[in-house]
């Protein structure tokens, strides 16, 4: 591994400008000290270097005047010591606010939405679901929905993408009638164990179908206590 002062050195000396922070800069800059290590003495040779990075050749004011080996330096007969080693510029993380909404119909069908080219999660299927810059509120939502009854599932998950922070609400709306304006696809619960679902929705979905099997379970046994109860009178 290459010490933060080697680099330095070896970019202001060898005129190296492939940011240090990249894949390529690393594979070249490990060359680099490997071809100008002294085989004789690497000890000795690799100590001076981080000495001279740290001491003479510093990140700031670096003491050009005082430098052992300034005359075979690039960085300084090119004036560009101060802008030697590069970094990768790296783009700043967007918050992004998204709230999905888990449409069911009487009939216990699902409303799917297949994303675009282009989009987040690209492909994939997911509940209906609104973007924003800030979060909405729960009438918000329920503003946005056909009639029928709202209810929050989970709030303030959290999903990092490489530049991007999600901070994601899911809600569930159990509609009154069978029609519904938003657009997607109707499916079947087997239908949307069967497609591909963005990773935060997955834990979503898998708590409902716990939830749907716990409620269906409770019925049953409803159901055979009922019976059994009947026989006995």
């Amino acid at each position: 591994m290459v010490d933060g002062n080697v680099y330095r050195v070896l970019a202001r000396h060898e005129g190296i400008s492939t940011p240090i922070d990249s894949s390529p800069g690393a594979k070249e800059f490990a060359l680099t000290a490997h071809q100008r290590l002294d085989k004789s003495r690497p000890a000795l040779y690799n100590q001076a270097i981080m000495d001279l990075g740290a001491i003479i050749c510093k990140p700031a004011s670096p003491m050009c005047a005082q430098c052992p080996v300034a005359d075979t330096c690039a960085a300084l007969a090119t004036g560009q010591v101060d802008s030697l080693p590069v970094k990768q510029q790296r783009p700043k993380t967007s918050e992004r606010f998204l709230t999905f909404v888990c449409v069911t119909s009487p009939a216990g069908l699902y409303l799917m939405q297949k994303r675009g080219v282009g989009d987040i999660y690209r492909g994939l299927y997911q509940f209906p679901m609104w973007e924003s810059d800030t979060p909405l509120s729960a009438p918000e939502v329920e503003k946005r929905l056909p009639p029928g009854r709202v209810t929050l599932i989970k709030s303030g998950v959290r999903h990092r993408l490489t530049h991007r922070l999600l901070h994601i609400d899911f809600y569930e709306c159990l509609l009154d009638s069978p029609t519904c304006p938003i657009g997607g696809r109707w499916m079947t619960a087997a239908e949307v164990e069967s497609c591909a679902l963005p990773r935060p929705m997955e834990q979503v979905w898998a708590k409902l179908q716990s939830r749907n099997f716990a409620t269906s379970k409770e019925m049953a046994n409803f159901a055979r206590a009922d019976i059994k109860r009947k026989t006995q009178t």
